[in-house]
C-alpha cells in the first residue's frame, strides 16, 4: 500500500513509512503476505520477499489489481483518457498524457464482465479522497 502522505510504499514491518516517516498507523500497509504469495511465481517470491523494495512494489502492483478487479479507482489514477474499448476511464497519472488510447488497465475489467468506472459513475466520498463506481 502507499503512504497516505508522501505515495511511496509501505511495509508494516518498519512502523514507518521509509521516505516520509509518517508512522505505519497514519500510512497504509502492505498488503498479508499470504495474498501476496498468491500472485507471485514460486521461483521468484524468495527474491520479492527478501527485498523490503521488491515486496513494496509488488504489494502495489497487487493492490491496484485487486481495486480495479472490485471497480475501485486506485488513489494514483488521477488523470483520465478515452480508450478505444472503455471510453473515458481514469488512469494513473504517469499513463496519461494522451487524450486518446487503444486500451488502458480497464480492459482487462471489460473482457473479464466485471466493472469499468465511467465518467458519469464516478463519485467523489467525503474525507478521504477515494473514488468509486455507483452501483
Amino acid at each position: 500500500m502507499k503512504c497516505c502522505n508522501c505515495g511511496a510504499f509501505v511495509n508494516s514491518y518498519w512502523g514507518k513509512c521509509q521516505l516520509c516517516d509518517t508512522p505505519r498507523d497514519e500510512a497504509n500497509e502492505l498488503l498479508p503476505l499470504e495474498t501476496l504469495k498468491k500472485y507471485a511465481d514460486d521461483d521468484e517470491w524468495e527474491e520479492i520477499v527478501s527485498s523490503p523494495q521488491k515486496l513494496a512494489a509488488f504489494s502495489g502492483l497487487i493492490d491496484e489489481k485487486l481495486m480495479r478487479e472490485k471497480g475501485l479507482i486506485p488513489k494514483t489514477y488521477t488523470a483520465t483518457v478515452v480508450c478505444a474499448k472503455c471510453g473515458e476511464v481514469p488512469i494513473d497519472q504517469s499513463l496519461g498524457g494522451n487524450d486518446y488510447i487503444q486500451n488502458c488497465p480497464w480492459c482487462l475489467n471489460r473482457r473479464q464482465g466485471l466493472p469499468i468506472p465511467t465518467a458519469d459513475q464516478i463519485k467523489r466520498t467525503s474525507g478521504d479522497n477515494k473514488l468509486w463506481v455507483n452501483s
